[in-house]
């Protein structure tokens, strides 16, 4: 669990990176599963590991993250459950084997952006 609120925490440096007008280089810090793990794991916890990579990127304003970057997540979500969105994931890992070498939470990341167009 620990481990997955700190991969959360991550995206939300990301997340408020994603907004800036000026691109720049960012380290993203590696994370506790690589995206190989989280495509071996159960559909149940990578529910779990959704839900605390969603609830990191909502409380990425009190980081900086501009509140306006996440009207569209919010927008995409509404109605949207952890299983669908851990099945999103998955899709998404299924579908990109050469990436299962990144963080799982790069991985989160991504496919939620593909989803929600943010």
């Amino acid at each position: 669990m620990r481990g997955m609120l700190q991969a959360a925490c991550v995206l939300v440096v990301i997340g408020g990176a994603a907004g800036a007008e000026e691109r720049k280089t960012v380290y993203i810090h590696s994370g506790y599963m690589k995206a190989e793990d989280c495509h071996e794991s159960s559909d149940n916890s990578m529910a779990w590991y959704m839900a605390g990579v969603v609830n990191g990127l909502l409380v990425s304003p009190f980081l900086g993250a501009p509140e306006a970057r996440l009207k569209p997540l919010n927008q995409c979500l509404v109605g949207v459950s952890t299983t669908q969105l851990a099945a999103t994931l998955k899709k998404w890992l299924r579908e990109n084997p050469e990436r299962w070498h990144d963080g799982c939470h790069v991985a989160a990341f991504v496919a939620l952006k593909n989803m929600c167009k943010f």
